[in-house]
């Protein structure tokens, strides 16, 4: 019988192009019969059909390459979907992948025949803020801010050998500006601290440099840093006085350097006319309006005539909730909340940051998420009537899962910040059972067994309701617990149910396939860890979100596949280099250095293979020192969160590295 016309999920994401004819007496579909349900045999189902697909086009690049290309320009986004998750399948297609850059729109293969390094950026305001600078320089610079571009452009290092790529922050463009000469720059002096004092409260500094074109008076950059710190400023002055506190601790984590940079360009006769102006008054004025109109040029701010120009904010969310968690996602929609903040929609800037916040959550960005979250919860005690709480509470969930992952946020604002939310949680009517539960998942976090034993208990013994979390999700935290407890017979009476697929969701095997494999090692189940190993990896592979479980990967294939070991670890660091979650790249590089070690001694002389964006200056085939510094960084983050939990938890977890 005909089952459905639109059963959608039977393919993996990448391959919505295609078109899936099937009989199956096997799979399950759902009531609706729209999908079919989330097990593991559709998981199998889902991993050949797409296995078979790749080997098809890898086919048609070898016999029929004028018509993949055709298929490459008719479908680029799946294309560029499946690359980013298949190395070998990029490796194989990369030169006829398009992509947006100074030199115009252009095929890959092309920009690469010009023998340069490949700059790119990571969102389509920073190439917007740097190309009229970049092209006037002749540097070629790729705007990876469209979906996938940037995660390609960091791959390709590690796809295709003697490529070379690097990631372009706005303010490095300044790097090939022209110094002024001490004894000029000396006749600006007075000028200078005129305009710095204009600019002090933008928290921003002026810098007179040359640079073309010349009838551009001046660039505004943004460092990383500076970018973060007026993310949480931002959100502070919505938020409750409580999280206000929280962002505040975070902000008190970021330099003073974080101040960003309005660059005065001497080439132009404005500039010139401003900075040996007689007139004391007028500079700072002019200054002010030349930073407010390099914010609009560099589109750090516009208004809704500029905004005409783009997709609206209904568009915008269309858009994003087309797409899988993911980077692309993510960003599309920050550009909704930046569109509904200049526009004063303020349900939609809500509607829009409570998507942030799971977004950010699930692939692998908490920062983002405790950010948004803030500004939602300011807004909603503002005017709780506007608002749905059962949304909220369902945030502060994620970011209390998340929370302790920051080690400059102390162990008792963690806890006041339980209490506020269990105190909210009961006044809406709810079960108390997720109170105690994220008691007990924080317990955990800071290294307090006897009292994450107390919670676990009494969470246990209270009825679930429609908040609670998912049983497949408390399952994995339950096996956790008896993980940081020693006891891996207990490990593996957890994971039973979710390795038999009684349970299982968006995150459920992914994360118990590679938690399992060191309880099964030391109990001496090498066989049925290098059954379960495999198969983990293929979940998580290319996801952002799994940068712990990389780690776990690595533990185990340290121990019994070093070789394959290091393929995870060249897949994976470049996830796990600039991931926003601390713990997790903490016990990403204390693996890293361990398998290094031991590969080290299989290998001598190996040159591990390094994204090219990666701050390591030493010598890459001299693994030993490599491994240090590797373990180094992780010691440094360690001390810093046994300093917080008061304990040395964090720190004996790595006590092998």
């Amino acid at each position: 019988m005909l089952i459905s016309e639109k059963a959608e999920n039977i393919l993996p994401d990448w391959a919505f192009f295609v078109k899936c004819l099937i009989w199956t007496d096997e799979l399950q579909p759902t009531a609706s019969r729209e999908h079919f349900y989330e097990n593991e045999k559709l998981e199998d189902v889902r991993f050949e059909l797409g296995d078979a697909l790749r080997k098809g086009l890898a086919d048609m690049a070898e016999s029929q390459t004028e018509r993949l290309q055709k298929l490459i320009r008719l479908h680029a986004l799946s294309m560029k979907a499946l690359a980013v998750q298949d190395q070998e399948f990029y490796a194989m297609i990369h030169r006829w992948l398009p992509f947006e850059s100074t030199r115009g729109h252009r095929e890959l293969g092309e920009l690469m025949s010009e023998g340069e390094t490949l700059y790119f950026t990571t969102t389509v305001d920073e190439y917007r803020q740097i190309h009229h600078v970049a092209s006037a320089q002749s540097m070629l610079v790729i705007n990876g801010g469209y979906i996938y571009d940037s995660d390609l452009m960091a791959m390709l290092p590690l796809a295709v050998q003697d490529a070379q790529t690097e990631r372009l922050q706005p303010d490095e463009v300044s790097m090939s500006f022209t110094d002024v000469p001490p004894a000029e720059r000396n006749q600006y002096y007075d000028a200078l601290r005129l305009a710095d004092s204009a600019l002090q409260r933008f928290r921003c500094r002026a810098e007179v440099k040359g640079f073309k074109p010349a009838d551009l008076p001046v660039l505004f950059t943004l460092s990383q840093e500076s970018s973060t710190l007026r993310a949480l400023e931002k959100a502070s002055e919505e938020s409750t006085e409580l999280f206000s506190s929280v962002l505040g601790s975070l902000s008190s984590g970021i330099s003073s350097a974080g101040y960003s940079t309005l660059y005065l360009n001497i080439n132009n006769p404005i500039i010139q006319r401003v900075l040996t102006s007689p007139d004391a008054q007028m500079t700072p004025i002019a200054i002010e309006m030349l930073y407010v109109n390099a914010l609009m040029m560099g589109h750090y701010a516009m208004n809704r005539q500029e905004l005409e120009t783009e997709m609206d904010f209904e568009d915008l969310m269309d858009e994003a909730y087309g797409l899988p968690n993911g980077t692309a996602k993510l960003g599309m929609l920050e550009e909704a909340a930046r569109v509904a903040d200049v526009n004063g929609l303020e349900e939609e800037a809500y509607e829009a940051r409570s998507e942030i916040v799971e977004t950010a959550t699930f692939c692998g960005y908490p920062m983002k998420a405790l950010i948004a979250f803030s500004w939602q919860l300011g807004k909603f005690d503002q005017q709780p009537e506007r608002y749905d709480e059962e949304t909220l509470m369902w945030s502060y969930k994620w970011i209390l899962g998340e929370l302790s992952s920051f080690p400059e946020v102390s162990r008792d604002k963690m806890m006041e910040l339980l209490e506020d939310f269990g105190r909210r949680f009961k006044s809406f009517g709810y079960s108390e059972r997720s109170y105690w539960y994220y008691r007990f998942r924080i317990s955990m976090d800071l290294g307090d067994l006897e009292e994450a034993g107390n919670s676990y208990t009494k969470f246990r013994s209270l009825d679930r309701d429609f908040m609670s979390d998912c049983e497949a999700c408390e399952q994995d935290e339950i096996m956790r617990y008896w993980i940081l407890a020693g006891d891996d017979e207990k490990v593996l009476e957890a994971a039973k149910p979710i390795l038999k697929g009684r349970m299982s969701c968006a995150e459920i095997p992914h994360l118990t396939l590679s938690e399992i494999l060191m309880p099964l090692y030391r109990l001496g189940k090498k066989d049925e860890a290098d059954k379960y190993q495999p198969k983990g990896y293929r979940l998580i592979k290319g996801h952002n979100d799994f940068v712990q479980s990389f780690a776990e990967q690595m533990d185990y294939l340290a121990r019994t596949n070093p070789a394959k070991g290091i393929d995870v670890l060249e897949e994976s660091l470049v996830l796990a280099m600039d991931h926003e979650d601390p713990f997790a790249k903490m016990m990403f590089y204390a693996r890293a250095a361990q398998l290094l070690r031991r590969w080290a001694d299989e290998s001598p002389g190996y040159r591990l293979r390094l994204p090219a964006s990666f701050p390591y200056e030493g010598d890459t085939a001299d693994l030993h020192k490599l491994a240090d510094y590797f373990g180094a960084y992780a010691k440094s983050v360690a001390d810093k969160y046994d300093q917080r939990n008061g304990n040395q938890h964090v720190s004996s977890m790595l006590s092998e590295v």
